[in-house]
């Protein structure tokens, strides 16, 4: 009886082992610390010149809608998205073209439901699955340089 109990106890040891005995770390969301750039706002290419990024970071984000700056919070559960509409953004003026852009691509971040990622190109859905925004990985852009 004393040699089967010590082999039970050697193979309870052994599946410890291999499966270790701290849980696994949940995987960091694709998201943090990644910066992307516009490419497409509702179906139109984004306006030439005019630079739009934004910046995840854990629960929130930052960056420019081609005139001013922004910064909001946002939760994910999953690939399910959800971003605060309180969105604080300077008040810089700029083209009456640009500023509609701007205003367009604010709207449309409050209204993302989910996301996907696709090699290097993020796409924010709203809660039909319809693509709002589509963005160009920017490996280019630092942590701190969003």
């Amino acid at each position: 009886m004393k040699a089967q109990n010590i082999l039970i106890v050697l193979a309870a040891i052994a599946v410890l082992t291999v499966t270790g005995c701290t849980p696994a770390a949940a995987p960091t969301p694709p998201l943090i610390d990644t910066n992307w750039l516009l490419e497409d706002l509702q179906g139109q290419a984004a306006m030439s010149g005019i630079q739009v990024t934004i910046h995840f970071e854990k629960d929130k984000f930052n960056g420019t809608d081609g005139c001013n700056q922004y910064n909001g919070s946002y939760m994910l559960e999953g690939e399910k998205i959800t971003i605060n509409k309180n969105i604080a953004t300077t008040r810089m003026a700029c083209e009456e073209s640009i500023m509609e852009q701007a205003s367009a691509y604010i709207t449309a971040l409050t209204q993302a439901a989910s996301y996907k990622i696709t090699g290097q190109q993020l796409t924010l859905l709203d809660v039909e699955g319809k693509p709002l925004t589509v963005f160009a990985q920017d490996l280019t852009l630092t942590k701190s340089n969003p």
